[in-house]
């Protein structure tokens, strides 16, 4: 993943003008793996400080790389978790081109699921 990466459909979710954020050790945590494969795996980590979340991701090639972008709300807050999973799983899906396939379609299949609201 270059310093260069595409727009992400969902850079409108992020929360702007709110400044003097900053990552606590007590945020509260929380993981989701998006892959089902052992070849390849992709984790989304969101935290929530006060009234925003603010994520991160883990993936983990099949040749044995690691890409990581560390949770730290100065990559963006967001009002809910769905929102920075959406976002964190709508950035992963702009590499699609460089997964094993099982990882395409979990990466897709997520970008379904959390783009569609609950009511309740």
């Amino acid at each position: 993943m270059s310093k260069q990466d595409p727009p992400n459909p969902y850079e409108f979710l992020k929360v702007q003008g709110v400044p003097g954020v900053e990552a606590s050790a007590d945020d509260e945590q929380h993981s989701l793996n998006i892959t089902d494969s052992n070849q390849e795996t992709a984790i989304i980590i969101t935290r929530k400080t006060g009234e925003y979340w603010y994520g991160g991701f883990q993936f983990y090639w099949h040749h044995g790389n690691t890409s990581y972008k560390r949770p730290d709300p100065a990559n963006g807050l967001f009002r809910s978790e769905r929102e920075t999973r959406l976002y964190y799983i709508g950035y992963l899906s702009l590499f699609l081109d460089y997964y094993l396939e099982d990882t395409k379609s979990s990466i897709k299949s997520a970008l379904l699921e959390f783009s569609q609201q609950t009511l309740f």
